[in-house]
């Protein structure tokens, strides 16, 4: 089964690849060379093509077969005709079989690992127009649909359904000519919709799932695919992408069944975005879901457990490549309104001592931080990954920390720079300045609560409340407030006494 994951995977690009084919030009021919040209850029990438004839105004490309290839795997798309029609107002209409043959194979076992897919369009439209420096795009299509004929692993036919389904697509882009490409790039669909069901003999695994309204644009401006070959290549040629994507109500429903022992889990949200910015040194990631629910059952639990949620989301900016001064970092975490199954709280709770409100977990970190080396050194990953450091971080500031559960709620905020070039007053470490303060509401009441009904043994309450008397100073009815002070010499303050 691992390698029908990496089918799959494969067999989605091949669907994203073939459906943005079609870009070219304003005349049948160089509609044609533009789309051959684009899809044999490298040695491992090549187009066959069987016969190539033209009448009138319509230029008609038969026998097509797309390989590409890694050193992993290989896959080969078969059109068997595409037509290029010029309108006679300068447009060109491109059209697509109705359906096209995939397979995807690995290189060292093409005929016992291999899986036979199917795209088809349906009422597909494209028109291409424009000039020949900036040509534009409008597909249109009632649904494209692709599905696996057959899957093959280790010598063995897989029962397995697979069923991709983007329904009312319509789109539209701007592709300009040239070693720089201006990226204009916008798509909706009604829903997309996925079926997935493969048994391999010791298990059986069911996924499927629906969004609606699905949005997403594109800009920005990125090297031609031969000229530019890394992080590095693309800053230097003034490379940046902004992407877009959102859609409304969704459902994942996954159900698995291993050695006889099953497994439900269904995903819901009513609304998902994702946002990436990519300049010429960094990169920008942010995603949010709203009113989101998670239902667990199966054999291995005592009952169904049910989670909601009104809100997750999470964003980060973070350098890629190796720079003399600091850039810009941060992330963020919000989850808003993280409710507990009644259920839990029956089990947990029987008495109701402790208030069942929904926990609320949200910060901001940023500041500013320097990458020493570009992270697509293969050398230095490695290093990363064996514990260096791959940042110098100058500046770190945290504001909107807010943690609410049971009753209490803890707040904080501050702001700390790092000399990197001290790293004696602190050993191993630059030497920080600056300040934090944390401020606590309802823990103590917390902590009775949840001593009370046996969450909390008595020996750790004791050890909780002797720590809250050494580092949190009571202003108010349990209300405590931590301040943490660093100053230039490097010496510690913790509401206003000296610890170091």
């Amino acid at each position: 089964m691992p390698r029908a994951r990496k089918y799959l995977l494969a067999a989605t690009s091949i669907l994203a690849l073939v459906a943005n084919s079609a870009a070219s030009d304003v005349s049948a021919v160089e509609v044609w060379e533009n789309w051959r040209d684009q899809l044999s850029i490298s040695g491992e990438n090549h187009v066959v093509i069987g016969n190539l004839s033209q009448s009138g105004k319509r230029l008609t490309v038969e026998g097509i077969e797309l390989r590409q290839g890694s050193d992993d795997a290989s896959s080969l798309v078969e059109i068997s005709e595409m037509t290029f029609t010029e309108n006679g107002d300068g447009t060109v209409t491109v059209t697509l079989p109705n359906l096209i043959p995939i397979t995807f194979s690995p290189n060292d076992d093409p005929e016992g690992n291999h899986i036979e897919m199917a795209l088809m369009p349906v009422n597909a439209s494209m028109i291409v127009g424009g000039t020949a420096e900036a040509m534009t795009f409008d597909f249109t299509a009632d649904r494209i649909t692709l599905s696996a004929s057959e899957l093959v692993e280790n010598g063995d036919v897989v029962p397995a359904d697979i069923l991709f389904n983007a329904n009312g697509l319509s789109s539209h882009w701007i592709h300009t000519a040239g070693d720089m490409k201006d990226i204009s790039y916008a798509l909706d669909a009604r829903s997309f919709e996925v079926l997935i069901g493969i048994d391999d003999g010791s298990g059986r695994i069911d996924l499927s799932g629906r969004a609606s309204d699905i949005s997403a644009t594109a800009s920005g401006r990125m090297p031609n695919a031969n000229s530019a070959g890394s992080m590095a290549d693309f800053r230097d040629q003034g490379g940046h992408l902004s992407a877009n994507f959102s859609s409304g109500p969704s459902t994942v429903v996954l159900a698995v069944n291993q050695d006889g022992e099953a497994t439900d889990i269904v995903l819901g949200s009513a609304g998902n975005r994702f946002d990436m910015n990519i300049t010429a040194e960094s990169i920008a990631m942010g995603s949010e879901s709203t009113d989101l629910t998670i239902g667990l059952a199966g054999d291995a639990l005592p009952f169904p457990i049910n989670l909601t949620a009104r809100t997750l989301g999470q964003s980060f900016t973070f350098p890629v490549l190796a720079t003399e001064g600091p850039m810009p970092m941060g992330m963020s975490l919000n989850v808003h309104g993280l409710a507990l199954d009644d259920k839990i709280w029956a089990m947990l709770d029987p008495f109701g001592a402790v208030p069942h409100e929904p926990l609320t977990l949200q910060y901001t970190i940023d500041g500013t931080a320097r990458l020493r080396y570009d992270l697509s050194d293969s050398d230095r990953i490695q290093k990363v990954a064996e514990g260096e450091t791959p940042f110098e971080v100058f500046s770190a500031n945290i504001s909107g920390l807010r943690l609410a559960f049971a009753g209490a709620e803890l707040t904080g905020e501050g702001a700390f720079t790092f000399d990197n070039a001290d790293t004696d007053t602190f050993p191993g470490m630059p030497r920080p300045q600056g300040h934090a303060r944390l401020e606590a509401v309802g823990l103590n009441s917390m902590f009775d609560r949840l001593a009370a009904v046996g969450l909390l043994p008595e020996e750790q309450l004791m050890g909780f409340r002797m720590m809250l008397g050494m580092f949190a100073d009571v202003i108010g009815d349990d209300h405590l407030v931590s301040e943490v002070e660093i100053n230039p010499t490097g010496q510690i303050f913790l509401n206003g006494q000296r610890l170091r």
